[in-house]
């Protein structure tokens, strides 16, 4: 799920950046099949787990209207936007107060009913729910999703259930689908202690239900007559609606000026969840790993920490654990961020001492009604900074001072459009990881030769793993899969010659690459000896890069480099070394050197 996060976030921040008409066509394409691989991955997950026996059920108390409205709400739209009727009927004997694992049971439910929408073109989809069986402390209730779709034959209906198996090739044509929703619903019912079935006629509809037992939760009154709600018939969203997604990326007040302190190791990870929060009004920090999250905790006052689970150095659970044990913490609101969204792995992080959990990818929506509920900044913080220029985070216009852009384009084996999107469509900070690949990997291939000549393969395999995972990220492709050959060669020890042979065409394609960038790039002097010293700008100029540099706030990337002149005449000789700490993102260093001088 991980790469999928930054697909469906990038695509979500390139929309917000009001690409022209026929873009924003792509990335709503885009955007709309990334949901749609994701479900089948997470569908090929939730099975494989199911099949190895590795699922365990919570046993929490829960509301079951809750669980029924949480359910018309991820449904509603799809059935409206089909102008579908949308029916919840529930039994006035039905308890709402019950003991069980509701996610689960959302699960099948939505599962059904967005099959139900899916198969269905005219009429409606109705939800009820009925007691089955009242048992000592238990009761067995009975589900059922009905629509007046498309129906099945008896033979088509004997396969339903099967792993990968649809009603038959045509239906997969016509509609898509995996062919597993309708298998993971069949064993988690199961293990609800319930069994799922079908009724249904062609051309007539279906009613697909289920069972599951539950224990009873304390309060069951009785209600009087049965709850029958109507939802849907509403228009229908036309195809450049802006995503609703986007809606909860503004400044919120309740947030305004809060700090959060994100804790996460990937770098497209960090960028797409510093721009939401950014975008909310949250003041944000970052931690590679859990253990600098533990030092910084110690240092700094947050209102949130957001966690990664699977980091190097220090886990999320470690980190939040250790976290937990230091004096006057206990209530600093930690939210667990993962791709892992199991009931387990949702009690593993609650049982570190984490307060909830935001799934990834992250959906904007989730992110603000997990920050509004834990969030409530301290007295005292500051507002956060008035929003960056569009002007100066967008790809240059022809005929503008592009900066290299232009050039940059021309590069062969660079895809600056991809590096670009990758760094969020910021120009400046594309520049920045330009300049920084540039520097970094200048010595790749004489450190990739050293380690191979001298059998040093965990050294060589990281140096190759680097190289590959930057030019990913800046969007040069070939040298990308070149890298990743090496690696893996590298990680099976084939022979000198075939590692020799891999290793050729990557420091060619690197050495060309890093002359071709170089030259596209504006050199730091070019500018730094521009202007004289301005003694009344340098002392805000300095204390607003000093408040990025201690947020490590990447913006400050942007102001060194729009300020590069004044910076210069400030600092003269240190002016170098602060410039290739910023290169580097060493923003400590940075804040350091920035410090010994007023």
């Amino acid at each position: 799920r991980t790469p999928m996060n930054a697909v469906m976030g990038m695509t979500l921040l390139a929309l917000r950046a009001d690409p022209p008409p026929r873009v924003r066509g792509y990335l709503q394409k885009i955007q709309s099949s990334s949901q749609h691989l994701l479900g089948v991955i997470n569908d090929v997950l939730d099975i494989s787990k199911l099949e190895a026996g590795k699922v365990a059920l919570e046993q929490v108390a829960f509301g079951l209207e809750k669980v029924l409205d949480d359910v018309a709400s991820v449904i509603s739209e799809k059935a409206a936007s089909k102008g579908l009727e949308l029916i919840i009927e529930v039994a006035d004997d039905v308890p709402m107060d019950l003991v069980g694992d509701p996610l689960r049971l959302e699960q099948v439910l939505i599962n059904l009913a967005s099959n139900a929408i899916k198969f269905t073109e005219r009429g409606e989809i109705a939800i009820s729910v009925s007691v089955q069986e009242h048992r000592l402390g238990e009761v067995v209730l009975h589900l059922a999703v009905r629509d007046t779709g498309i129906g099945l034959s008896q033979q088509q209906q004997d396969l339903l259930f099967q792993t990968f198996q649809q009603a038959d090739s045509s239906i997969t044509r016509k509609y898509g689908g995996s062919g597993l929703g309708l298998s993971i619903s069949k064993r988690l019912t199961e293990l609800m202690g319930g069994r799922i079935g079908v009724d249904s006629r062609p051309g007539i509809g279906s009613t697909f239900w289920f069972t599951a037992c539950l224990e009873l939760g304390r309060a069951n009154p009785r209600r009087p007559g049965v709850r029958s709600e109507r939802r849907g018939l509403k228009p229908r969203v036309a195809h450049d609606q802006e995503p609703t997604g986007l809606q909860a990326l503004s400044p919120t007040t309740e947030l305004q000026g809060a700090r959060a302190l994100l804790v996460e190791d990937n770098e497209l990870n960090q960028e797409v969840a510093t721009e939401f929060l950014q975008a909310l009004g949250l003041q944000v920090d970052l931690a590679g790993n859990g253990a600098v999250a533990l030092r910084q905790v110690q240092r700094q006052d947050y209102d949130v920490v957001l966690m990664d689970m699977q980091m190097p150095v220090m886990d999320g659970l470690s980190a939040t654990r250790e976290i937990r044990r230091l004096p006057g913490l206990q209530g600093l609101p930690i939210l667990a961020m993962t791709a892992n969204a199991m009931a387990g792995d949702r009690q593993r992080c609650l049982e570190a001492g984490m307060n909830d959990h935001i799934a990834k990818p992250i959906a904007p929506e989730e992110l603000l009604a997990k920050l509004r509920r834990w969030v409530k900044p301290a007295p005292g913080h500051a507002a956060v900074p008035a929003a960056r220029s569009a002007a100066a985070e967008r790809q240059p216009a022809q005929g503008e001072d592009d900066g290299g852009w232009t050039a940059l384009e021309r590069i062969d084996g660079l895809d600056a459009r991809l590096g670009l999107s990758q760094a969020a469509g910021r120009w400046p900070l594309y520049r920045s990881l330009l300049a920084k690949f540039v520097t970094d990997q200048a010595d790749a291939p004489a450190r990739l030769a050293q380690a191979i000549a001298t059998a040093d393969w965990s050294e060589a395999e990281r140096a190759a793993h680097t190289l590959k995972g930057v030019s990913a990220q800046i969007g040069a492709t070939a040298l990308r899969d070149a890298a990743q050959r090496l690696e893996q060669a590298l990680r099976e020890r084939r022979p000198a010659a075939e590692l020799e042979r891999l290793l050729q065409p990557a420091v060619q394609q690197l050495t060309q690459l890093n002359g071709a960038i170089s030259a596209c790039l504006p050199r730091p002097e070019q500018a730094s000896h521009a202007q004289p010293l301005d003694a009344a700008q340098w002392p805000p100029l300095r204390a607003r890069l000093l408040g990025l540099l201690e947020a490590c706030d990447t913006d400050c990337l942007s102001l060194f480099e729009a300020q590069a002149s004044q910076i210069h005449a400030a600092l003269g000789d240190r002016y170098e070394q602060v410039a290739q700490a910023l290169r580097g993102f060493d923003f400590a260093a940075a804040l350091a050197e920035l410090k010994r001088r007023p």
